[in-house]
C-alpha cells in the first residue's frame, strides 16, 4: 500500500485490527500450549528418579519392633509424607508411571501440545505475520490521518512503528504482501 492520498476507510483498519486480534489470539494458545508427550515423560522419568535416589538414600525403615520381642510389634515405614512416597517409588515405580502416563495420555487425547522446537517456530511465524499486521495497520492509519481524519492508535501499538519512517513501513508492508 502506497502512503498517498488514496482513501481507506474505517472499516479497511478495522479488518486489519480483527486480523492483529486473531493473531495475538493465536500467540497465546501457541505459548499456553502444554509440552509435548515425549517431553512430559521425561519430566516423570527424572522425579521419579529422584524419589528412588532420596529413598535410597535418607530413608529407610525399621523392622526391629518386628523381630525383637515387644509387647506392640510394627513396621514404621515412613517418619514424613515425603519419606513415604519416596519408598512407594522404591518399591512400585513402574505402577506409578503407569498410572501417571495413563492419565497425561488422557490429557493429550484433548489438549494440543508442542516440542520446544515447534513452539519456537510457530512463535516465530505468528510475530512475524503479527508484526507485518500492525505495520499495515500503521500505514492505513497515516492515510487516515493524511486524508483529514482522526484515527485512534491501540495503546498496545508497537512504538517502533508508530515512529518509523514512511519508508520503512512500507517494505514491511510490501514484504508481507498486503
Amino acid at each position: 500500500m502506497r502512503l498517498s492520498k488514496a482513501a481507506p476507510k474505517t472499516a479497511d483498519i478495522n479488518i486489519i485490527r480483527d486480523d492483529i486480534v486473531r493473531l495475538t489470539d493465536r500467540r497465546q494458545q501457541i505459548i499456553d500450549a502444554a509440552l509435548d508427550r515425549e517431553t512430559a515423560i521425561a519430566a516423570i522419568d527424572t522425579s521419579l528418579d529422584r524419589y528412588e535416589v532420596e529413598s535410597a538414600n535418607r530413608y529407610s525403615f525399621s523392622i526391629g519392633s518386628l523381630v525383637r520381642p515387644s509387647p506392640n510389634p510394627s513396621v514404621e515405614l515412613a517418619k514424613s509424607p515425603d519419606a513415604l512416597l519416596a519408598f512407594l517409588v522404591l518399591v512400585g515405580r513402574d505402577k506409578i508411571r503407569e498410572v501417571i502416563i495413563d492419565r497425561i495420555d488422557g490429557f493429550y487425547r484433548t489438549n494440543p501440545s508442542m516440542t520446544h522446537e515447534e513452539r519456537a517456530k510457530a512463535l516465530a511465524e505468528v510475530d512475524r505475520e503479527l508484526y507485518q499486521a500492525q505495520a499495515h495497520e500503521e500505514v492505513l492509519a497515516r492515510v487516515i490521518e493524511r486524508n483529514g481524519h482522526e484515527i485512534i492508535r491501540r495503546a498496545d501499538a508497537p512504538p517502533a512503528l508508530v515512529l518509523a519512517t514512511d519508508a520503512h513501513l512500507q517494505s514491511l508492508v510490501q514484504e508481507a504482501g498486503r
